[in-house]
């Protein structure tokens, strides 16, 4: 009978039951904190797309069970990006670091937070999850503006240079 395809209950939920898919799930979803779930547990499963996309691989181990998944996501820090791969960008681990962050006060407010910020990482730029000391800043600077500050540099050894000559 139509009843017992399955479709009709296609979108319930089971009390107790887990719902999602374990490997995407925030901290909190994986807890059970229901009010705790908001657009920053979204930003969360983003994340872990964007970590897999990255590395073919989970900020968390996903062998075992559901229940050992949920088990992992609630009690450990997720892997970092440089963890996996060590030549990876320090300012793209941040940003994976910031969207990945086990409390979600430490996250980006919403999805489009982090879209500004991969922006940002893409047109080199000062990214938000990074500590905007001047050093960094600087680095952001000189990174963005490397061909003027090289041309610069070689006409002003160009002229040191004749001057020490002459």
């Amino acid at each position: 009978p139509a009843a017992c395809s399955g479709d009709m209950y296609a979108g319930v939920s089971l009390e107790g039951a887990i719902t999602g898919t374990p490997a995407y799930m925030s901290p909190e979803q994986a807890a059970g904190h229901l009010n705790k779930i908001d657009t920053r547990s979204d930003v969360y499963s983003l994340g872990v797309i964007l970590f897999h996309l990255l590395t073919g691989a989970f900020p968390h181990d996903t062998t075992g069970s559901a229940m050992d998944i949920v088990r992992r996501i609630c009690d450990l820090d997720p892997r970092r990006l440089r963890s996996i791969q060590p030549r990876a960008d320090k300012e793209l681990d941040a940003l994976l670091g910031k969207a990945l962050a086990k409390e979600p006060e430490q996250r980006y407010g919403t999805a489009g937070g982090l879209a500004a910020d991969l922006d940002r990482y893409l047109n080199g730029q000062p990214l938000e999850a990074q500590s905007p000391t001047v050093g960094y800043l600087l680095s952001r600077w000189v990174r963005k503006n490397w061909l003027p500050l090289a041309v610069a540099a070689g006409v002003a050894i160009s002229l040191l240079g004749m001057g020490a000559w002459s």
